[in-house]
């Protein structure tokens, strides 16, 4: 292939549309603007993990998986309810499962689809637990 050939192809780019003539320092300016980018987006990758790390973190705080004591205690309280129809005072179930008050109320927090906590109509400073379905 001849210069004049050569010459007219590369000035040519109906032919070929993947040829692109740049000048050298433009080339090596996208050269380095996509190293930057690079590096932008491999950090961005890695604060991303790090975020959902951090969401599923704070998504286990809300909702606590119940430990196996817990999920014991809860097949006892659910058995107990059921044999009193449904509807107990906190208090006595409480009694009942032998638990100190702040174990009792971590409980329920984590039964919370299950069993539904109202006022006891009588004496608003008591609860009455439900069983919920």
């Amino acid at each position: 292939m001849s210069d004049t050939n050569l010459i007219v192809e590369a000035i040519s780019l109906s032919e070929n549309r993947e040829t692109v003539l740049l000048p050298l320092p433009e080339l090596k300016t996208i050269l380095e603007e996509m190293g930057k980018q690079r590096e932008e987006i491999e950090k961005l990758q890695e604060n991303f993990g790090i975020a959902m790390g951090l969401i599923a973190r704070l998504k286990a705080k809300i909702e606590p998986e119940p430990s196996p004591a817990q999920a014991n205690r809860g097949e006892t309280l659910r058995a107990i309810l059921a044999a009193s129809g449904g509807k107990m005072l906190a208090k006595d179930a409480r009694k009942r499962l032998s638990m100190d008050k702040s174990s009792f109320s971590r409980l329920l927090s984590t039964m919370n689809q299950e069993i539904t906590v109202k006022k006891f109509h009588a004496n608003k400073r008591q609860n009455v637990i439900i069983l919920n379905g």
